[in-house]
């Protein structure tokens, strides 16, 4: 019974260290970081310009969309559709992990790199 509670506490501080190094970026952080970052998927690669301009690619397919923050969140529009999609932001900086959280809870993983804006 004392190793199975010990092998359930040791889960237990993994999960919770696993948590603590995620954390919400609130407008203002979001509005600095994105510009600073690529996001990359499993076959998607995204960039984003401070003045609103976002370039996605998937499989070879690229598009063009228009992104902002409102109130605490990244919220992004592709033409043609004229609809809005808001997004909590969560950074994992310790994994170079950044997710996507929708309002019911669902979470888009991608890995972020810095962007080389020098060129």
């Amino acid at each position: 019974m004392k190793t199975i509670f010990c092998v359930g506490v040791a889960i237990l501080a993994l999960s919770v260290s696993a948590l603590a190094a995620e954390r919400t970026l609130s407008g203002s952080e979001i509005k600095r970081l994105l510009p600073k970052i690529a996001a990359r998927g499993n076959s998607s690669y995204q960039t984003f310009e401070a003045n609103g301009h976002t370039d996605y690619q998937s499989g070879g397919r690229p598009s063009v969309g228009q992104w902002e923050v409102r109130g605490d969140q990244y919220c992004s529009v592709w033409p043609p559709s004229d609809v809005w999609a808001c997004f909590k932001v969560v950074l994992d900086e310790t994994n170079n992990w950044i997710f996507w959280v929708e309002a019911n809870g669902a979470r888009e993983k991608n890995r972020y790199e810095p962007r080389n804006l020098s060129q």
